[in-house]
């Protein structure tokens, strides 16, 4: 895995693997989203980077599992309503703890949550396309044995023409799995 380079800004690195760092898009429960450049593919990408592993080992490992559920999916949820895992890796700088990331496809728009406000609520129509494309994605990954486990407004993502893409199944759980929940 290539080094990474730290830029002006002391949270946003330059390089994570071989993708080149452009700004941060937004911050989540488990990480950060940074608009990133494939130079090998040449398209912008979303570079989900995992937070640094908690010091509590069994919170460690719940964190390593959600970060290996997703990146198992790499490839595997190719469906027009879910958001599109493209490649995973692991910067393993000396010196420091390994960076942990997920590489997805990028998807022009917000999130449905800017839409559950009062003053911006989508027409009836509109929540009835988009309730149709979420449950037929859902049902795709259904049929692979994958339960999403945290369907919200803040993962459901709208291009502006109120297309949907389905995202984090970080919390997936994968029906042929040994594990027990």
């Amino acid at each position: 895995m290539a080094s990474r380079a730290m830029s002006p800004s002391p949270e946003l690195p330059e390089r994570i693997g071989k993708y080149e760092v452009k700004r941060l898009l937004g911050k989540g429960a488990t990480g950060s989203v940074y608009l990133a450049a494939d130079p090998f593919a040449q398209r912008e990408v979303a570079l989900k980077v995992m937070q640094k592993l908690s010091d509590d080992p069994d919170l460690a490992r719940k964190q390593l599992r959600f970060f290996q559920n997703e990146a198992a999916l790499a490839g595997k949820l190719r469906h027009p309503h879910i958001v599109s895992i493209l490649d995973a890796g692991i910067d393993d700088l000396s010196g420091t703890d390994p960076v942990r990331y997920l590489v997805m496809e990028l998807v022009q728009g917000g999130p449905l949550s800017e839409h559950c406000r009062p003053d911006a609520l989508l027409e009836p129509a509109q929540i009835i396309e988009i309730a149709y494309k979420c449950c037929k994605a859902l049902e795709f990954a259904n049929g692979l044995g994958v339960v999403h486990r945290d369907i919200k407004p803040a993962n459901i993502l709208m291009h502006d023409d109120f297309d949907i893409k389905v995202a984090d199944f970080g919390a997936a759980q994968l029906a042929r799995s040994d594990v027990t929940q």
